[in-house]
């Protein structure tokens, strides 16, 4: 049984900020995000230093699974609801942090970020796949400006180079065997079972065109313009912690290149400054050109919009809303000066066409940024 397939999702480090107002936004300037952007808005970005961050999502029926584990207690095959929860089974803990190092600002982009991840899904008729994952990436870039005044607006113009190393364990049984698996699982679990190690490193490039003092911006972003990666496999992680040999033969791949196309509004607040600090308006295009590069895995056209809005109150209180691969998402960020607290609800399609495989996510999440 194959473990899951390097993907982009592998490298980005999603908050509970971002995802609430529909993901990342290739025209958006909000603070260590831009990593994951546009690198060409480390030039507009408020200067920012991110000390750490810690966020917790929960994806798929986890609430579900859980109420099953504990009903079920010896045998969770006992639950009628089973049978159909399994077939199409994609459930996970994901947790980035506490490593969430980096600064934005005046040009310059730099950051350092972990993650942890536990996933358990179906992957053919009859089989299931119980994943632990934990991802580093380091990245760094620069932008620089371009004046436009004719047009009294400015064009940004940068690019991001980093580095990843992600390890993959993989634990495999049949649906038969779930509850077996579930019940013994330990460290043992674990160190015993086929192991993958990927490095690899990447480019990213964008543009940002502000005018009329950052009220209106267009934002173009590459990601993984070029991005090459190598896996090893190992029989275990005890073969590997212990110098062992892989097993088989480096895979290498080369992550697919998404060019997306993004608009923030900032409108004039008026009368209304009285009761709100800033609205931020966007809409996105993304990944506009896989039917041309990537036909045989191109998404519908639906899940490539996505908009999103933030509000903000009395410099303390962020509302936030959005709607992206098919499926909306809000949330809040709540400023308590010492860090920053956020939280959202949101959906994402897996498959490529909407509403045939929509996963729901709850998180929450701690930043540490000033």
């Amino acid at each position: 049984m194959e473990a899951q397939s390097l993907s982009s999702r592998d490298l980005l480090f999603a908050s509970a900020r971002t995802s609430a107002v529909g993901g990342i936004h290739a025209a958006s300037t909000e603070g260590l995000t831009t990593l994951f952007t546009n690198p060409a808005t480390f030039i507009s970005v408020k200067p920012t230093l991110g000390i750490a961050e810690l966020n917790f999502d929960l994806k798929g029926p986890v609430f579900t699974i859980a109420s099953l584990i504990i009903e079920g207690k010896g045998n969770v095959l006992s639950s009628p609801t089973l049978a159909t929860l399994i077939t199409n089974l994609y459930a996970g803990l994901s947790i980035v942090g506490p490593i969430g190092f980096g600064y934005v600002g005046n040009g310059l982009g730099v950051g350092i970020f972990n993650g942890s991840d536990i996933l358990l899904r179906t992957t053919t008729p009859g089989n299931l796949s119980l994943e632990a994952s934990e991802r580093m990436l380091l990245s760094g870039g620069y932008a620089f400006r371009v004046p436009l005044a004719p047009i009294d607006g400015e064009l940004d113009i940068g690019a991001l180079l980093k580095g990843f190393m992600i390890g993959r364990i993989t634990v495999t049984g049949t649906i038969l065997a779930i509850d077996s698996l579930l019940s013994s699982m330990n460290i043992s679990t674990f160190l015993n079972n086929p192991f993958d190690l990927t490095t690899g490193i990447g480019l990213d490039a964008g543009l940002r065109l502000s005018l009329w003092k950052n009220m209106l911006a267009f934002g173009l972003t590459g990601t993984n313009i070029y991005t090459p990666a190598v896996t090893n496999h190992y029989s275990s992680l005890s073969s590997f912690a212990g110098g062992g040999s892989t097993i088989a033969s480096p895979t290498t791949t080369v992550l697919p290149a998404s060019i997306s196309f993004g608009v923030e509004y900032n409108p004039p607040l008026g009368n209304l400054r009285r009761y709100f600090d800033a609205i931020s308006l966007y809409f996105d295009y993304r990944d506009i050109f896989d039917f041309l590069l990537y036909p045989g895995t191109a998404e519908n056209i639906v899940l490539k919009f996505s908009i999103g809005a933030q509000v903000r109150m009395l410099d303390i209180l962020s509302l936030r809303a959005g709607f992206a691969r098919g499926l909306p998402a809000f949330g809040f960020g709540l400023n308590l000066t010492a860090f920053t607290l956020n939280a959202a609800i949101y959906g994402d399609e897996l498959s490529t066409e909407p509403g045939f495989k929509s996963v729901y996510h709850i998180t929450f999440g701690l930043d540490f940024a000033y």
